[in-house]
């Protein structure tokens, strides 16, 4: 089996799982499966074995300085999760055993070390986004320092 390692990031206000507003949560599904089949980096097939998920919410408005509400970031992960099956990421959301949410205020003081490219150009637009990066987990050993 090869080892999966997929980022992508998903630009605009994220979709609650709990959210009451249907036409919300299928705007951002679509969204993301669509970024996710254009890829250049979609896999071939599902991946099958245990993986790990990282899934960072850049947020633009800080809800403390305003009265912009920000979704639960447990929220966020349910319905993110069950489209990463949906695109054929992964056979089942159930392979996901090892979880990092993170939310981060873009207007804010924050340090990144190691940073790939694709969350530094997403950090650059200054926009809300959710990062996604999505990797095999090997042996039940978890790296956090390169996570």
């Amino acid at each position: 089996m090869v080892d999966l390692d997929f980022r992508f990031c998903v630009f605009g206000k994220p979709a609650s799982y709990q959210s009451d507003n249907s036409d919300n949560k299928r705007a951002w599904r679509e969204k993301v499966l669509d970024i996710i089949e254009s890829h250049p980096d979609k896999p071939s097939a599902p991946y099958t074995g245990p993986v790990k998920l990282l899934v960072s919410h850049f947020v633009a408005d800080d809800p403390r300085l305003n009265s912009v509400q920000q979704p639960d970031l447990d929220n966020l992960l349910k319905n993110n999760q069950d489209l990463l099956q949906s695109s054929y990421i992964i056979h089942n959301d159930r392979q996901i055993d090892h979880t990092i949410l993170t939310r981060v205020w873009l207007m804010g003081a924050f340090q990144l070390i190691g940073a790939h490219p694709i969350l530094l150009n997403a950090i650059a637009r200054g926009e809300e986004f959710l990062y996604f990066r999505l990797q095999s987990l090997s042996n039940n050993v978890i790296d956090l320092a390169n996570f």
